[in-house]
Formats: C-alpha cells, sequence, structure tokens
C-alpha cells in the first residue's frame, strides 16, 4: 500500500504436475492510485499502476532435447493509460519450441500474437476513436558449434502489425553472427551482419547484440538497410582487460537519420566504444 492509500497486489504460484510438465500461475492488481518510485513490476506496463491481469505459463519436456515453453496472458487497464482514452485491455499469447538435438547444434522456433486497443490516429477529431492493434512474429534461431574455437548464431525473424482499420505492415530481419575464442591468445572477437526491411516503425524488429563489458545493446532494427559490428576483447593481463566495439547501420531508403539533436545528414550511423578495466 503507498502512502496515498493504493493498494498494489502481486501473488502467484508454480506446480510441477509431472516430471514433464511445470505450469505457472500469477494474478497481479495494480491500483490506479498506486504511487511507488523504484518497482520494476511483472507487468504488461512498465509502472505497476492501472493494471489487472492473469498469466498462465507452462513448460512441457517431450524428451531429453526437446522442450516447449507457453504462456498466456490477458490483462485489464481499468482507467485510461497512454495513447489509450478509455478503459481497455488486452492479451499476449508466445509459444517456443527448443530442441538440441547433438552438443554442438541446437535451434529454436518462437511465435508470438499480442493484441491491444490504441488511439485511432486522426487529426481531424476532437475525441479519438479506439480501436485494436495486432502484433505479430516468428522467429527461427539457429546456434552451431563447428569447431571448439567457434560459434556461429544464425536468425531470421518476421513480423507484422495491423491497426484497424488501417491496413496491415510487415518486416523481418536476417542476422549471422560469429564468435571467434582462439585457444593460445587471450582474445575473442564477436561479430555480426544483418539485412533487415520492414514498412514502418511499428514493425521494428528488436535483436539483442554483444557490447563492452557492464553494458548490453538491444537495438530496434527498422526501415529498410543493413547493419554490421564487431566486438573485440583482448586480456592484456590478469589487471588489464581491454574492449573494442564498432557498429554501423546503412540505411538504403533514408536520407536522414534521426531528429532534433541526433539528426544525421545522410544514411549511415557509425558507433566507436572502447573500454579498459584496471583490476586489482
Amino acid at each position: 500500500m503507498s502512502q496515498n492509500g493504493g493498494k498494489a497486489m502481486l501473488i502467484g504460484s508454480i506446480f510441477n504436475l509431472s516430471p514433464r510438465l511445470t505450469f505457472s500461475l500469477l494474478y497481479r492488481n495494480f491500483a490506479r492510485d498506486y504511487q511507488v518510485f523504484y518497482a520494476i513490476p511483472f507487468a504488461e506496463s512498465s509502472r505497476p499502476q492501472n493494471e489487472s491481469g492473469i498469466y498462465l505459463g507452462a513448460v512441457i519436456n517431450l524428451g531429453a532435447t526437446s522442450t516447449f515453453k507457453l504462456y498466456y496472458d490477458l490483462f485489464r487497464f481499468p482507467w485510461l493509460s497512454y495513447r489509450v482514452n478509455m478503459p481497455s485491455q488486452g492479451d499476449e499469447f508466445s509459444i517456443l519450441y527448443e530442441n538440441q538435438p547433438s552438443r554442438y547444434f541446437s535451434f529454436n522456433i518462437r511465435f508470438r500474437n499480442e493484441t491491444k486497443l490504441l488511439n485511432l490516429n486522426s487529426e481531424n477529431e476532437l475525441l479519438r476513436e479506439v480501436t485494436p492493434k495486432t502484433r505479430q512474429s516468428l522467429r527461427l534461431h539457429l546456434n552451431y558449434t563447428p569447431i571448439r574455437q567457434i560459434m556461429l548464431k544464425s536468425r531470421v525473424e518476421f513480423s507484422s502489425y495491423q491497426h484497424d482499420p488501417e491496413p496491415k505492415s510487415t518486416g523481418y530481419l536476417i542476422f549471422q553472427d560469429v564468435q571467434w575464442r582462439p585457444e593460445k591468445l587471450p582474445v575473442k572477437i564477436s561479430m555480426r551482419y544483418a539485412l533487415f526491411n520492414t514498412d514502418n516503425y511499428d514493425t521494428r524488429i528488436y535483436a539483442y547484440e554483444n557490447d563492452v563489458l557492464y553494458r548490453f545493446s538491444v537495438p530496434a532494427y527498422y526501415y529498410k538497410g543493413s547493419r554490421f559490428y564487431v566486438l573485440l576483447s583482448y586480456e592484456l593481463n590478469k589487471h588489464f582487460t581491454f574492449w573494442l566495439r564498432f557498429a554501423q547501420t546503412y540505411y538504403s531508403n533514408r536520407d536522414v537519420i534521426g531528429s532534433n539533436l541526433e539528426e544525421i545528414e545522410g544514411n549511415t550511423r557509425s558507433d566507436i566504444t572502447a573500454q579498459l578495466r584496471m583490476k586489482f
């Protein structure tokens, strides 16, 4: 309970129904007048406020090498929320299949569907109509280790977005990762080359990237173009470790990137990061 009397509740449980099946159930209810500054909630929105919902999850072990992981989340916003001018609701469903047929190769396939309500984009109406939006994604990811020093990661992902009554937009992302760690050198090199093509920002696709120590990068791939990065980690001795990262994104259908103070006249954005750690 916050000082103003706003209440919040989060309760759940995990059930081991059998050696092959684990089921989870979680209920949440955050009042719209609940106030807290530093919470990181289990919620659809970023703040534990104005939301109630129930989450159902399951892990199904099909054998020694394959697993199904799925969840369904039904949520409701009792009061107005960001870009929604009325109480609303929505749901999210995801299913993930993982398989590791050998110690050198594994893959997974994930499908995700999310439906919410959103204000219709209309500048002429004082009270905007609220209509459903649906976002879907389908991902295939492969991990392969041909030799101990090299790891390969490949991914293909498709996305779609539709906000009624506007037409559906689509996009895709393809990337190849290579990680090389030689046995006789204190060096590790990670590289990625990606191709992406989305109709707009709504069909953006996020993908995790390796970065320097204590920093992470999950950029959004959108519009049309390519991106690559190279990350070098070098252990000089037991006291000093050095990281160097260079990344570049090229947009083939843009002449200006960003806006305001981050605007770039051109279609290429480059980033370089260097870090030195001294350990005593």
